[in-house]
């Protein structure tokens, strides 16, 4: 990557949350979206099945750090605004272990829904608005 497209990478990753928006009207999953380098397009990404574990205990996240773990910044925040208090109350906020040379580490992460989860919604907001539309 040249290094024109990494600074412009560096200064567009972070943590965007929908503060213009009432707390009540969002979800509280994440959209995930990576910056395709060959294209210079955003592209979401979209889990479609759920993790495996022995003691199907897994979760899917995605780490509110980076690889050295450090936390990722919430972009276009107020001075007034506290990063820490507004990913707990947008985000589904869980800390996941991590396996590091030095250790196993705890990480904080965002939950994550699958692609099955978001077709339930749809199907259960399309329902309502056929009711409503009958009425």
């Amino acid at each position: 990557m040249s290094t024109i497209a990494s600074v412009v990478v560096d200064r567009l990753a972070g943590i965007y949350l929908p503060l213009l928006h009432p707390l009540s009207s969002c979800c509280r999953y994440p959209v995930v979206v990576c910056l395709e380098r060959q294209t210079g397009s955003f592209q979401p990404l979209v889990t479609t099945r759920p993790p495996v574990s022995p003691d199907n205990s897994a979760e899917m996240v995605i780490p509110l750090c980076s690889s050295d773990l450090e936390p990722l910044e919430v972009r276009c925040l107020l001075d007034s605004e506290k990063p820490g208090s507004l990913l707990e109350m947008y985000l589904r906020v869980t800390e996941v272990p991590c396996t590091r040379a030095d250790g196993i580490v705890l990480v904080p992460a965002a939950r994550l829904v699958t692609l099955a989860y978001i077709v339930v919604k749809f199907e259960e907001i399309n329902l309502m608005f056929k009711t409503v539309r009958k009425s």
